[in-house]
């Protein structure tokens, strides 16, 4: 790639090929442009995608905490175990995507680690110009996947999951709320 040029060299009083390269900071074909952008807003809602599971997650073991309380006048059944076996399931869920916490300062001020990769690629990618490098177009395929895990083991939990313990209560004769 580039091209070639005869030119003078004053110092040795000769010539010499002089080969310029293209910027490798300019910007790609259309085609290349156009991915570009296209992974920029599909890495977009993949961000958007996973904090709004994550706040569903977040909102559903609240629920499950608060009926875990109320359910404890009733006398202990399967149910109770039920529903702590789901909390600790999506603590286990949340914990795949979210880093630790750390005593005394809340868990949302921390970036997620599932989010952060993608935010990290979403940086790169934004921050450069086309053509995305076979590296991110690799990096984006593997966060996709990872995020489709995530999200099929969510809806498992808030569809399976949720509906086995709303069984659970109303047979205990207390009123679904999941």
């Amino acid at each position: 790639m580039g091209e070639v040029y005869r030119a003078r060299d004053t110092r040795l009083h000769r010539d010499v090929a002089l080969k310029v390269l293209p910027d490798p900071r300019a910007g790609g074909t259309p085609a290349d442009e156009r991915e570009h952008a296209a992974m920029v807003v599909a890495l977009t809602h993949v961000a958007a995608d996973l904090n709004r599971e994550l706040t569903e997650l977040r909102d559903v073991r609240s629920q499950a905490r608060a009926v875990g309380e109320r359910a404890k006048s009733a006398p202990v059944t399967d149910r109770d175990a039920a529903i702590q076996s789901f909390i600790v399931g999506i603590d286990s869920l949340e914990a795949k995507a979210v880093s630790p916490p750390i005593a005394g300062i809340d868990i949302m001020h921390f970036t997620p680690r599932l989010t952060t990769d993608v935010s990290g690629l979403l940086s790169a990618i934004e921050g450069s110009s086309a053509p995305v490098t076979s590296g991110e177009r690799e990096q984006f395929a593997r966060l996709r996947k990872r995020a489709a895990d995530f999200h099929a083991s969510i809806e498992r939990a808030l569809t399976a999951d949720v509906a086995r313990i709303n069984a659970l209560l109303t047979s205990s004769g207390l009123t679904p709320s999941l």
